[in-house]
């Protein structure tokens, strides 16, 4: 797949692997994988539960002042808006469809992210995170 722009100019963002998390002791709801322009893969996506209602949160990485850092983010607003609306129409369909009675896709989850993460379908590629790295522009 070549990574050419939508109609709008945004890159093309494919929502993979998304799963549901059913535990009382998380704000977490769902993980999921990106894939971006058919070129670059992010996992560890969030949808996270707040007062202010559900948001995305990027993957990160603990910092020693206990503050977290995203290892990968969108730039731009567009690119941001563009992850971001596809990250939770997934969710929501996802949810959707678990109502609906026909979540057999959307697994529940008893464990945290690794446990999210450890059962993936045949499309899934084994993850590696690494410590740092360049940013990722859209």
């Amino acid at each position: 797949m070549q990574n050419e722009p939508t109609a709008n100019g945004s890159v093309k963002v494919d929502i993979q692997n998304v799963r549901l998390i059913h535990r009382d002791d998380t704000n977490t709801k769902a993980y999921m994988s990106a894939v971006i322009g058919g070129s670059y893969a992010v996992h560890g996506i969030k949808v996270v539960a707040s007062e202010k209602g559900d948001f995305v949160a990027m993957p990160s990485v603990r910092m020693g002042n206990g503050e977290y850092r995203e290892t990968v983010h969108p730039i731009t607003a567009e690119a941001r808006s563009s992850l971001y609306g596809a990250v939770m129409d997934a969710y929501r369909t996802e949810m959707a469809q678990k109502q609906n009675g026909d979540g057999q896709n959307a697994a529940l989850e008893e464990g945290g992210q690794d446990a999210a993460q450890g059962e993936g379908s045949a499309k899934e590629a084994p993850e590696s995170e690494p410590e740092e790295g360049p940013s990722m522009v859209m």
